[in-house]
This record gives C-alpha cells, sequence and structure tokens, in this order.
C-alpha cells in the first residue's frame, strides 16, 4: 500500500513538473548535439585482416623440398606471435610516426619527454593490432581523414610483412656465413690433397691405381704363360737326340730372361706399385670425399641464397585495407541519448529533493532551537 502511493506520489510530482523536466532534457539534447558536432571531430577506421604465413615458405629444406617433410602454408601459434610482436612493435610506431610526421599531424612535443609519452598513448587509441576468434591479425587505425587512415593501415602492414621476413633471413645469413666459410675451408684441403698427390704421381709413376693395377697383373699373367711355354720348348728339345744345341742354349737365356722379367714383375714392379698405391688411393678418397661434401655444401649455398631473395610474403591478406566511408565515432545519437537520461535523472532527483525541502516546516524547526 505506502508502495503504490509512492509511485503515485512519484507520477503526480513528475506530472507537476512535466514541462521543466521536459525543457532541461531537450536543452541538454540540443547542448550535448551541438557540443558534440563542434567540438569533436569525425574519426574514420580503415582496416586490414590477414593470416600469418608459415615460416617454412622461407626455409631452403622446405622450399625446395630437400627435407621430404610437409611444407606448411599458414602459420603455427608462433607465426601468429611473431606477427603480433612486430605489429606491437616501437620500431613500427617509429617508422609510422617518422614517414608520416605524426607529431606535427597530431600537435605533439616531439622535443620532450611529455610530448612524447602524450604522443605514445594517444596514438595507442588510433592503432589497434588483435588476433580475432579465426586467429587471423586485424589491424586498424583512426585518423579524422579516412584516407590517410588507410594510408597508415597499408604502411604498417607492409613494415610487419618485411620485418617478419627479414628476421628469418637475418638466422639465415648467419647460415650463409658458415656455408661459406666451410666452402673456404673445403676448397684449401682440396688443394692441399691435389698438390700431395700430383707429388706422389711424379715419385711413384702411378697415375691410375685400377688402370695401372690392371696392366700390372695382366703383364704378369703373360710372363707366367710365355715362361711356361718357354721352358717346355726348351724340354721338348732336350729331349730329342738330334736338336741343335746352339737353339737349347739360346731357348735357355731366353727363360732366364723371362724368369727375371718375371721376379721383377712379381717383386720390385709390385712391392713398389703396392707401396705407393696405398697412400694414393687414401688420399683419392679424401679428395672425392672432400668434392663431394663441397659441392652439396655449394648447392645449400645457393639455395639459402634464393630463399633469401625470393619474394615471399610472410603474411596472407584476407581483407584489404579501403577507404572507410563512414565514420568510425563519435557516437553523436548515444552521446545525446546518455546526456538526456541522466539529465532527466538528476532533474527528477532534484525535484524530489524541492519537494521534500518545501514540506519542511521551517519556523517549527526555528521555535524549537529557540
Amino acid at each position: 500500500m505506502n508502495n503504490n502511493d509512492n509511485i503515485v506520489g512519484l507520477l503526480r510530482i513528475w506530472f507537476r513538473w512535466r514541462k521543466t523536466i521536459l525543457v532541461f532534457c531537450l536543452a541538454a539534447g540540443v547542448v550535448s548535439a551541438l557540443a558534440s558536432w563542434l567540438m569533436l571531430k569525425n574519426y574514420y577506421q580503415s582496416k586490414t585482416i590477414f593470416y600469418a604465413a608459415s615460416s617454412d615458405v622461407l626455409k631452403p629444406d622446405k622450399l625446395f623440398g630437400v627435407s621430404g617433410e610437409t611444407m606448411y602454408y599458414y602459420g603455427s601459434p608462433e607465426d601468429v606471435n611473431r606477427v603480433l610482436a612486430v605489429a606491437e612493435s616501437a620500431q613500427l610506431r617509429a617508422n609510422l610516426t617518422k614517414q608520416f610526421g605524426l607529431y606535427s599531424r597530431y600537435h605533439f612535443d616531439s622535443t620532450s619527454v611529455k610530448g612524447r609519452s602524450d604522443f605514445q598513448e594517444f596514438f595507442k587509441e588510433l592503432y589497434k593490432v588483435e588476433k580475432n576468434k579465426l586467429d587471423a591479425v586485424e589491424l586498424s587505425m583512426e585518423d579524422t581523414d579516412p584516407e590517410f587512415a588507410q594510408k597508415i593501415v597499408l604502411a604498417a602492414r607492409d613494415f610487419i610483412d618485411k620485418e617478419v621476413c627479414n628476421l628469418i633471413r637475418r638466422n639465415q645469413l648467419n647460415i650463409v656465413s658458415s656455408f661459406e666459410n666451410s666452402i673456404k675451408v673445403q676448397n684449401e684441403e682440396i688443394k692441399a690433397i691435389e698438390d700431395s698427390l700430383l707429388v706422389l704421381r711424379r715419385q711413384s709413376g702411378i697415375y691410375n691405381t685400377a688402370t695401372q693395377s690392371k696392366m700390372l697383373t695382366d703383364l704378369t699373367g703373360i710372363a707366367q704363360a710365355r715362361l711356361a711355354r718357354v721352358s717346355a720348348q726348351v724340354k721338348a728339345l732336350e729331349k730329342e737326340p738330334g736338336a741343335n744345341r746352339d737353339t737349347i742354349i739360346m731357348m735357355r737365356s731366353l727363360v732366364k730372361g723371362l724368369e727375371n722379367e718375371l721376379s721383377f714383375l712379381k717383386n720390385n714392379s709390385t712391392v713398389s706399385f703396392n707401396k705407393g698405391m696405398g697412400l694414393i688411393d687414401v688420399l683419392s678418397q679424401m679428395h672425392e670425399q672432400k668434392r663431394k661434401q663441397m659441392s652439396y655444401d655449394a648447392v645449400r649455398l645457393e639455395q639459402i641464397r634464393a630463399a633469401q631473395q625470393s619474394e615471399i610474403s610472410s603474411i596472407y591478406v584476407v581483407e584489404d585495407a579501403g577507404v572507410p566511408l563512414k565514420k568510425s565515432r563519435p557516437k553523436r545519437m548515444m552521446i545525446v541519448l546518455a546526456s538526456v537520461l541522466v539529465t532527466f535523472i538528476f532533474t527528477t532527483l532534484g525535484i524530489l529533493l524541492l519537494e521534500r525541502y518545501r514540506k519542511i516546516d521551517w519556523n517549527a524547526i526555528r521555535n524549537m532551537e529557540n
């Protein structure tokens, strides 16, 4: 019952003061509309959305299919975090500030610490980077000039793309330097081995161990066959009663010569050949291995250089930055409605207090005090 009476009383007060409340609310709406129109500038937001590319696209092993592993094109969480780190870096802000003269445009003093600090806070309100629910990166910029906002977004996105690529390429530079040093050392080692082989071959007369080994074996076999044939002929002549003694003596001399030839091939030539062949084979194998390794390193070096010079983007653009047609803020209607609502609430409270104040018998209170 009391609640109903209170509500009815409140409605009566509202009805009695309705014109005053309406005037105050209309005045608040008009003033807030004029103030927001005259004092608040229109800001336009340009936005681009893109995905981070996988670092695999800049790795020569994956790029040229050397590793045989699956190549991923869309970035992992680490790749996304790398893009976000660059997008929020002080280096990017400094680049944009210098490129577009933002201190002058937004009227901040670049020579004072406070001016630079205030500018950073102001710029953070305009420039936003975040990862959405689909793991794409959203980059936006607000400005009073819609075309300028677009330029900032495009410049920031290009900077992010190049800087992320450069981060990976800087690591590859160290690998390139390592390969270049390795190839240089291997080249010097190969030259030293070739010089040693040249000296040994001149001293031993061995230039091709496989060919010369086969030749020595063939010569030994031929000498053995000739010795066996001539020895058999001598024995046959010796059994013949009418054989010429001079012929037999000549044949025996031939046998002796063949025996000496065979002995030389088996002992001196074979021992000398085997002694030089072992060291020459070892050096030849080392030379071949070094050349194969250097050839492999040279190919890897060229692949890394090709990956460095490749025009591959570190991001995949989903939504390009366009010139915004509608302002992003201020929301003047919301400002007007909020000001009218606040005015209505405070006007009502003021009227209620005024009504309560009128009901107080101030004369009675003064008499009680006296």
